[in-house]
């Protein structure tokens, strides 16, 4: 397998967020890990956040208080870490389904979907306990039909979108510090032209 060297941490703006979304099982928690040790950044789970502050597990949430009452933890987790700079932030899966959450998000950094085809989340979180909107049905055409219900909100918020199938996360690590490289490399020569407005 190949060896991916840790990259010197001069990837996105010092400052920016490096913001990670995208569906359950694709691998947001894992990825935001190994960044925040090769850019030398801190790391914010979302879930984790809002299970340590309610001393509950994510799926102890749902049960005793009900999808609604996470939904608004959440928002309001998120109206708070608008204030931090420079960090990896990995988002619940179901961040995105309120509008509020997507223009914050917008808002806060450079936002990354991570991805991953139904057959893969399938596989990935058939042994996962920690999911309470998979708990009762996991099967793949109930993936399929979520997915399809969040792909738009996704889309909505990603400026870079990284597919995650049958890639090791030293690679998707990889791939993504070349497309931010690519990005700022690109803006830093639009800027450098006369003619850009």
């Amino acid at each position: 397998m190949k060896a991916y060297p840790t990259p010197i941490p001069n990837h996105a703006a010092p400052q920016e967020n490096i913001i990670l979304i995208g569906f359950m099982g694709v691998g947001k928690t894992t990825v935001s890990a190994r960044l925040g040790r090769m850019l030398r950044r801190t790391v914010l789970d979302t879930d984790q956040i809002i299970a340590e502050r309610l001393q509950a597990s994510i799926p102890e949430i749902f049960e005793r208080r009900g999808e609604p009452f996470f939904r608004a933890a959440e928002h309001m987790l998120l109206s708070e870490l608008k204030r931090e700079s420079g960090s990896v932030i990995s988002c619940g899966g179901g961040i995105i389904l309120r509008s509020d959450n997507r223009r914050l998000l917008r808002s806060m950094g450079t936002v990354i979907l991570l991805t991953a085809t139904p057959e893969t989340i399938c596989a990935r979180v058939s042994q996962r306990t920690d999911l309470p909107l998979l708990s009762e049905n996991r099967t793949l055409s109930h993936i399929q039909s979520m997915l399809k219900n969040r792909e738009r909100f996704y889309r909505a918020c990603a400026d870079l979108t990284i597919s995650t199938d049958q890639k090791s996360v030293a690679r998707i690590c990889a791939k993504i510090l070349a497309l931010l490289n690519r990005r700022d490399a690109e803006a830093k020569a639009a800027h450098g032209n006369p003619h850009f407005p």
